[in-house]
């Protein structure tokens, strides 16, 4: 009775008393949801995620709706739910797009984590041009020398290489390696 699921289930029944629109409550699940994902709690996520986007309306809130949506399909992936997982990422690129340049970050870990899904499924050659238009994207909103760049050149840089394409993973692998090491100097 005393784990962090159920202090934050009462923390969402407080939440659904108080508040005046099912916005601020459909971040709260969402934020469940992330959190269960993180401790790979796909089932427990997958539910939260749902009752997430039931509550929040994609005209009311797009950026949030589509959060939801992403995070119903980080869980549906660790469930071995590829197919649903695509078409939620999809969904939630979809909608994250019409936000931007606001959306931009949130648009690049979507795309990105999209590209994981297809690199996992043995789809590289789709996911290539996500990890590039995750780049892409990021660099409307943040500097090309941030930390997170480092992440998404090495996935792109294990993609090229699964491609065969050596120099490109090459160059991608040295930008991820500069970003690391500035951050560490």
């Amino acid at each position: 009775k005393d784990s962090a699921g159920h202090r934050y289930n009462n923390a969402l029944a407080l939440s659904a008393r108080e508040s005046a629109t099912t916005v601020p409550h459909g971040e709260a699940w969402n934020d469940y949801a992330a959190m269960l994902n993180d401790l790979g709690r796909y089932n427990e996520a997958y539910d939260a995620a749902v009752h997430a986007v039931a509550l929040v309306d994609v005209q009311t809130d797009p950026r949030v709706h589509a959060a939801c949506v992403a995070n119903r399909a980080y869980a549906e992936d660790g469930l071995g739910r590829f197919a649903d997982a695509e078409r939620s990422y999809a969904l939630s690129t979809a909608i994250y797009e019409r936000g931007l340049p606001a959306t931009a970050v949130s648009l690049s870990i979507n795309l990105n984590n999209q590209a994981m899904l297809l690199r996992g499924m043995q789809r590289i050659a789709d996911a290539l041009p996500l990890f590039e238009r995750a780049i892409e994207t990021r660099l409307q909103a943040l500097p090309a020398d941030h930390a997170s760049f480092g992440t998404l050149y090495a996935n792109l840089a294990g993609a090229r290489l699964e491609l065969g394409d050596i120099d490109g993973a090459q160059r991608d692998i040295t930008r991820a390696l500069a970003i690391a090491e500035q951050q560490f100097a």
